[in-house]
């Protein structure tokens, strides 16, 4: 009899505690990234990051007309980690230039010194070395690994205005482009 009633009270208290059970969900919160295959990382290295120029009214080239003589040269070459250099080596890096551009014929940067000394009628024009002019919305050229690319800056005259001495400040962006 012992046993029964024992028995009869471990089956209630299992009953009981069935009875009172309560269940709790759980979340997992799932973050993650899928990458694409990396491009690379590569970044562009000019020989210098800031570049004064002076001349004269009446030395000033034609917007986008050829140049006498260019003020100041610099280079640009693109370095990276080895999959930025195997691109580079395989043809498919290249540079493109951007900033703002003058009001005449847009293929120069603009003259954006505001202020009461600034020149007007000017800008400052992109050149092959040679002093032939590169149009700022078009030059791409690919970048050898072998090879850094130089070139110049000159203030021009632009198109249809007349040129008045003043202070000038233009700032040209150099950007990687994968071809």
């Amino acid at each position: 009899m012992k046993k029964a009633i024992l028995g009869l009270l471990l089956s209630s208290f299992f009953v009981a505690g069935a009875a009172h059970a309560e269940d709790r969900s759980a979340v997992v919160d799932i973050n993650g990234v899928l990458s694409a295959p990396s491009e690379g990382d590569c970044t562009v290295l000019p020989s210098t990051t800031s570049i004064a120029l002076e001349d004269s009214i009446d030395k000033l080239p034609i917007q986008d007309g050829a140049a006498a003589h260019i003020n100041s040269t610099f280079t640009v070459t693109v370095g990276g980690d080895l999959v930025c250099i195997d691109k580079i080596q395989a043809g498919r890096v290249g540079i493109k230039f951007t900033g703002t551009v003058d009001n005449a014929n847009g293929t120069v940067l603009a003259n954006t010194d505001t202020s009461e000394g600034a020149a007007k009628g000017v800008g400052v024009g992109l050149y092959a070395t040679d002093g032939s002019p590169l149009n700022i919305n078009t030059y791409r050229p690919v970048i050898n690994s072998a090879m850094p690319i130089s070139l110049g800056l000159h203030m021009v005259q632009l198109n249809g205005q007349t040129p008045e001495a003043g202070n000038i400040h233009s700032a040209l962006t150099i950007e990687v482009v994968r071809l």
